[in-house]
């Protein structure tokens, strides 16, 4: 074999070595897209669901609103407004950030940027939600008070104990929604780290 002929040859090789390599390194990216995109998914169906609740809850308390006639259900009824609208825009902030943690279509330092902003987004949503479950519990009996039971909260029998059982459900729903976040996000982080490669 000559020295041009090995030339070609090595030549070949190489250039045979680096399509390999890039379609490796493809496979790679398409992999960890779909690991992601399936964790991003489960996050972004549930925060769909809440927004199709809080917006049902919405509707019926101002269907509802004028059969309130105690101020204890006329101001739950304002603060559970409130809340459920701040949680309705927070949820769509949530799924807007999701979708864009992309990396078929971005580079990876660019998707890395765009999961550090979604996961700062969710532990302010987190504070939110800590806050706002406490609230909802002064918010929600009285006006499920008046709406169900046709009393005002100062008539109604077994206040404390609705009170305390709201105080300890509310908690153990927090954290398990809390889990729910934390092993999804955790699992698209892990896809993200597995990349051995930048831009």
């Amino acid at each position: 074999m000559e020295l041009d002929e090995m030339k070609g040859v090595w030549s070949d090789l190489t250039e045979q070595l680096e399509t390999q390599k890039q379609l490796t390194q493809d496979l790679i990216v398409k992999m960890t897209q779909e690991k992601s995109s399936s964790r991003l998914g489960r996050i972004i169906k549930a925060e769909s669901i809440g927004i199709v609740v809080s917006i049902g809850m919405v509707l019926y308390l101002g269907w509802n609103f004028n059969q309130l006639e105690h101020w204890t259900g006329i101001g739950g009824a304002i603060g559970m407004f409130g809340i459920l609208a701040l949680g309705i825009v927070f949820a769509t902030r949530i799924i807007r950030k999701a979708r864009t943690i992309d990396l078929m279509n971005n580079t990876y330092s660019e998707v890395i940027r765009r999961f550090d902003e979604f996961r700062a987004l969710l532990r302010v949503y987190k504070k939110y939600a800590v806050w706002t479950s406490v609230l909802s519990v002064v918010f929600v009996i009285p006006v499920t008070a008046e709406l169900f039971m046709e009393k005002n909260i100062t008539e109604m029998e077994g206040l404390y104990e609705a009170l305390i059982a709201s105080l300890i459900l509310v908690p153990l729903v927090l954290f398990f929604i809390t889990k729910f976040y934390s092993r999804n996000v955790s699992a698209v982080k892990k896809a993200l780290n597995d990349i051995d490669f930048k831009d």
